[in-house]
């Protein structure tokens, strides 16, 4: 059933698109808005959810104009996937107000001529909505710089804080974990040279990826082969992994937002990351992360036996890293990292475009 004009309407991209950290963006955030409608935050009726999928990948016509046409009518129309921005220039005349959130500009900073038309049609899409959401300074400051989009509000991603959580179980003080693909851009190089540098009972547990063939390379040039171990990624076995690492490390050079970074420091995991992951803009002060230099160890590239200046500051970053992997730190002010404080900031944003909050009946 299509909702009435007077309900607020999340629209993610098609399941079919395979971009799980969307998906669950979209669930979570639904589901947390229904929590906040029912205990108070009231928008009418419920706000619903369009999930579309098609049963095959999504030609392009399918993604350019279907996409739109198939947009049920709403009041208010909140668009979470930037990739289909262009499907509002559609959804314009007949949603009364439209939100669109931007998790990051990455298909913006891959310039080819072969995009040049869809990049315009999208920003165009981007430049109609009502109020636009970045999910970090970091992607606000890309969209003014890069779309000409200036961000209305900042809202930072949440997480599930009841989930991941710290263990009984003792930690691994020789396992580093990293969490996700190993696309060029999450730095796997950076890790491995890092690994290298460290004491060899050190090891890598890799969740979520598979190695390119340079990375392979790299791993047998580095002799490095007996101390990594990679696995698919599976709920349970990820949050485990979290509980019993000693730390994350995550020197991305381009990261939408860097939710493994939150995720382990709520399991109690120390994370090493680089300064361009937006998560860090919220564990800045916090005594669990550290912010690697990445400069260093891309200047290690192409010199796996690393002597002399340089061999001595790459030593010296591991030993600050060993000491760090000894000291477990708790993340501070847990709840601040969950879906309630995104779901009433969201509302918040509503109530700017004139949803106020009404209160709701009580819920049996």
């Amino acid at each position: 059933m299509k909702p009435s004009k007077s309900d607020v309407l999340l629209a993610m991209g098609y399941r079919d698109d395979g971009w799980l950290s969307t998906i669950l963006h979209a669930e979570q955030l639904h589901q947390a808005l229904i929590s906040a409608w029912q205990h108070g935050g009231g928008l009418g009726t419920a706000p619903a959810l369009h999930a579309p999928s098609l049963g095959h990948a999504p030609k392009i016509w399918e993604r350019r104009l279907r996409f739109g046409l198939d947009l049920p009518a709403a009041s208010l129309l909140h668009l979470l996937d930037p990739a289909y921005a262009d499907s509002l220039l559609i959804a314009r005349r007949r949603c009364d107000h439209l939100v669109a959130s931007v998790t990051d500009v990455a298909f913006w900073r891959q310039r080819t001529r072969a995009n040049t038309w869809l990049r315009r049609r999208i920003v165009r899409g981007l430049a109609v909505a009502d109020a636009t959401v970045a999910i970090s300074q970091q992607t606000a400051r890309e969209m003014q710089q890069l779309l000409a989009i200036e961000a209305t509000r900042v809202i930072y991603l949440g997480t599930d804080p009841a989930l991941f959580v710290p263990s009984m179980q003792p930690r691994d003080p020789n396992q580093l974990l990293h969490v996700g693909s190993t696309l060029e851009r999450k730095g796997i190089d950076r890790i491995l040279r890092l690994l290298a540098h460290l004491p060899g009972s050190v090891y890598l547990l890799q969740i979520g990826g598979v190695f390119t063939s340079q990375q392979q390379r790299l791993i047998a040039e580095l002799n490095l082969g007996q101390r990594i171990i990679q696995r698919p990624a599976t709920l349970m076995q990820l949050v485990l992994a979290y509980q019993t690492a000693a730390a994350l490390v995550f020197p991305s050079r381009y990261e939408g937002y860097g939710l493994p970074c939150i995720e382990a420091r709520l399991c109690g995991a120390n994370v090493f990351t680089s300064a361009v992951v937006p998560a860090t803009e919220v564990l800045r002060e916090d005594p669990g992360t550290m912010i690697l230099d990445v400069a260093l160890l891309d200047e290690a590239a192409g010199v796996p036996n690393a002597a002399g200046e340089l061999g001595r500051r790459l030593d010296e970053m591991a030993h600050q890293m060993m000491l760090r992997m000894g000291v477990q730190t708790p993340l501070a002010n847990r709840q601040w990292y969950g879906w309630d404080r995104v779901a009433r900031e969201h509302l918040e944003l509503y109530a700017a475009l004139g949803y106020r909050v009404q209160p709701q009946r009580e819920v049996a």
